[in-house]
Parts: C-alpha cells; structure tokens; sequence
C-alpha cells in the first residue's frame, strides 16, 4: 500500500520498500518515496518506538500512514537528509519517530 503525499515538487507516494521488523520496543519501517512521475525515488528507515499492545504487523497500514503525515510535514527537510545519507555516508537514513510526541528527528 502506498499513500500519496503534496509537497512543492509534485506528488510522492510513500509506502513499504521491505519487511516491518522489531527491535525490542521499536519497529522498523524501510520506506520509499517515490516522485508520481518517476523523477525520483528515495530510500530511509524510520524507527518508530512502539508501545503499542498490537503487533508490528498488524499495524502496518497504520505506521505507513503515520510516517507519511509526518514526512509531508517536514517533507524537504527528510528529503535531503535522505539523499545526503545515501550520498556521503554510503547508508539510509534514519528517521526517529516518537508516536506520542507526533515529531521526528
């Protein structure tokens, strides 16, 4: 499932580019952004701290649509991050994402 996004440069559509894993409390999202017309596509990985009583799994859905509310908020900001990661460090990005705080860093 991909949700699209508005931001200044056209429609991105945000969705699930591997498996959901675990890491004790916090899930693991690997995320696409992929520009509606294909221009351009940008991998991360947001790491959601999970105190929910459902599984990962089961939230999935609702994850994708959390991690694409909060990019289409700080959409540039999450963009350049992403692609200087890949670009310099050889790596995803990682975005950290609290539930209870509605925020990213």
């Amino acid at each position: 499932m991909a949700i699209s996004i508005p931001t200044g440069r056209g429609i991105y559509l945000v969705g699930l580019a591997g498996k959901i894993e675990a890491e004790g409390a916090t899930i693991i999202l690997p995320i696409k952004l992929e520009h509606q017309g294909g221009l351009e596509r940008i991998a991360l990985l947001c790491r959601i701290e999970w105190a929910g009583d459902e599984s990962a799994s089961d939230q999935g859905e609702r994850m994708i649509e959390l991690v694409a509310s909060l990019i289409e908020r700080d959409f540039e900001r999450v963009r350049e991050q992403a692609l200087k990661s890949i670009r310099n460090d050889k790596r995803l990005f990682e975005l950290h994402i609290d539930p209870t705080s509605a925020g990213t860093t």
